[in-house]
């Protein structure tokens, strides 16, 4: 099944840098929940929120996806944000999308931590207009925004795990191993990542 005949798809955008577990349980979680065809993991050229750090090169971070999600069918990468370069604007994203995918009703998953910031993100009424918003938040959070009733809650796994965290392990010279799948420890060992 290629991406245009999808009909429920899943977007999971992010600077991926590193990808690692949490990411693939909060896809998979997101996937299970609502009964999703496929995840779309769409690596950014340049975060908004995140414009002064430093990030790994696009075809760094693109094949660590690759390892991340070798053998599952069901998860995909895109890199038309990364094609499209400059700050990748999710609005965007989800217009581009739609004109790709014409019969596709778009899942946009977000971590909890990101309901707050949604109110500052470009063109908010538009994302929810496009995108069906939904969101893994911990049990004990009560996330608050102008747009909660317009965002979907489900429960995933809870994973206390950043690639801000990974970076910092490997800076310090110690282990990330259980933290990211085996091929991509193994990928920033060999490429020097990070340290």
């Amino acid at each position: 099944m290629t991406i245009v005949e999808i009909t429920k798809l899943g977007i999971l955008g992010g600077t991926f840098d590193p990808p690692h577990v949490g990411h693939l349980i909060l896809a998979q979680s997101a996937l299970e929940n609502f009964q999703l065809d496929k995840i779309l993991f769409m690596p950014a050229a340049r975060q908004p929120h995140k414009q002064n750090q430093e990030v790994a090169p696009a075809e760094i971070r693109l094949q660590m996806l690759k390892l991340a999600m070798k053998g599952n069918s069901r998860f995909e990468i895109s890199d038309i944000e990364i094609k499209r370069s400059g700050v990748s604007y999710t609005c965007d994203t989800l217009k581009e999308l739609l004109s790709i995918c014409l019969k596709a009703r778009l899942y946009l998953i977000i971590g909890g931590d990101n309901i707050n910031d949604i109110e500052t993100w470009k063109n908010p009424e538009q994302i929810f207009s496009m995108a069906q918003v939904i969101a893994a938040t911990r049990p004990d959070s009560k996330p608050e925004c102008l747009y909660m009733d317009r965002i979907d809650i489900f429960n995933m796994p809870q994973i206390d795990i950043s690639s801000t965290m990974i970076r910092k392990l490997v800076k310090h010279g110690k282990s990330i191993k259980y933290l990211v799948p085996d091929d991509i420890e193994k990928y920033i060992i060999e490429n020097n990542l990070y340290a």
